[in-house]
């Protein structure tokens, strides 16, 4: 695959974050499909520069209408949050991408190849996911793979996820739709009815006018019909149109699950509102019934609450089902794990942050094999300050960094079954 230019981490925002050990990078990258530079969030376990040897799972999380790659914090916050207090599971936290798939001039991009918003499948399916796996320690098997979203991206999770099977574990959409049946559409045909007082649609009628119109660019664009530039799925009379209507089956994820091959074991987990204004709740037990038909596995979690209602419970509940495959990836697969646990060997430096002379101090309990080494944020070893057995009785040395450019810095102390680490930055 040809190589991405990447402008990387223009704006390096790292926060350890008390109690969830992450650190969240600001970062931006060139997508050749869309032909422009994209935001992306990108969180990483908080021992990621302190574990060089190891590959990471990685979960996608997609946004929903009006949103943006910073929409995905409080979805992040909560998976680190449950996988740091599960004892259960015994592997590594997974890498958190949170991609930007705002566009004009609607509410978002549907995560679809749209000649009204851009490619964002290929964006997603190709940019992003080489972007990540270049400049990160990833597994690369799918068993490692998981994409998520809430509304919008809810569909672009579930669609993207059933039409590419060979690149996901598993989908884990929130407040989706994943039919356009008879339920549906008499509800949108209520709702916009009562919106607009009639079939003349105006995006500025309020907020499910506003939905329909994301909804209408990403499933039957046309760039000719001019104002909105898609092709409505409903006449002036409120009557649906055949032929728009079709399009729109296109989209439907329930439908493509037949083709996903037998011997695939991509897996569901699907979270919904019983009181979903947007009439998305029964969509999400038709498409129960469809991957019951088709034997897929699957878990739901309802809620009772609206469309827009991030439910707590409901996201640990599936991040930890995420984290339960992930482990059994680990085993199943034979992929050697690294020990997390917390460390009795201890490096602190100082002054932090500093412009030259840095001040290195460690702790061991006694003699041992072991290197000091540091790495810069796109972990690549920068220098090797010991690479041998230190003397118990030399707890601090000086570093003199003259040649370091100024930047962002992990120390790592490591023996033979320990390690810790210290951030530092140079001025």
């Amino acid at each position: 695959m040809k190589k991405l230019l990447i402008v990387f981490v223009i704006m390096l925002l790292f926060q350890l974050v008390t109690g969830q050990s992450y650190m969240k990078l600001d970062a931006s990258f060139y997508s050749p499909s869309l032909d422009m530079n994209k935001m992306v969030d990108i969180y990483l376990p908080g021992d990621y520069y302190l574990h060089p040897e190891l590959e990471y799972p990685v979960i996608y999380y997609l946004h929903g209408g009006g949103g943006n790659q910073n929409s995905g914090h409080l979805s992040a916050n909560t998976y680190y949050s449950s996988h740091n207090a599960d004892s259960t599971i015994t592997s590594p936290a997974a890498i958190f991408v949170c991609p930007d798939g705002s566009c004009e001039p609607y509410m978002g991009c549907m995560w679809l190849n749209s000649e009204l918003y851009g490619n964002y499948e290929d964006y997603v399916i190709q940019d992003l996911r080489e972007f990540i796996s270049s400049s990160f320690r990833v597994q690369e098997d799918k068993n490692f793979h998981f994409i998520t979203g809430q509304s919008m991206g809810g569909f672009g999770s579930a669609f993207l996820a059933t039409k590419h099977p060979d690149l996901f574990r598993a989908a884990c959409p929130s407040a989706g739709a994943f039919t356009w049946g008879d339920t549906l559409l008499s509800a949108w045909h209520n709702l916009l009815y009562e919106e607009n007082d009639g079939f003349y649609l105006d995006y500025n009628a309020g907020m499910y006018t506003q939905i329909y119109f994301t909804l209408s660019g990403g499933f039957s664009p046309d760039t000719t019909a001019k104002p909105w530039y898609f092709q409505s799925l409903y006449d002036t009379l409120g009557n649906v149109v055949d032929e728009v209507y079709e399009q729109w089956l296109g989209f439907c994820s329930a439908s493509m699950v037949k083709d996903i091959p037998a011997e695939n074991n991509l897996a569901y987990f699907l979270i919904c509102g019983v009181e979903d204004e947007l009439s998305f709740f029964p969509s999400n037990l038709e498409m129960v019934d469809t991957l019951q038909k088709y034997g897929r596995d699957y878990q739901t979690s309802w809620h009772n609450s609206g469309h827009s209602v991030f439910d707590p419970a409901s996201y640990k509940a599936m991040f930890h089902w995420v984290d339960s495959l992930i482990m059994n990836a680990y085993i199943l697969l034979d992929v050697p794990e690294v020990s997390l646990q917390p460390s009795t060997v201890n490096i602190s430096c100082y002054p932090n942050p500093f412009s030259e002379i840095v001040h290195i101090e460690y702790e061991i309990k006694k003699s041992s094999p072991a290197s000091i080494r540091v790495f810069n944020v796109a972990g690549e070893l920068v220098a090797v300050l010991s690479d041998g057995t230190l003397d118990e009785r030399q707890h601090q040395f000086t570093w003199n960094t003259t040649d370091l450019p100024a930047g962002m810095y992990f120390v790592m102390l490591k023996t033979d079954k320990e390690v810790a680490g210290v951030k530092i930055i140079k001025q």
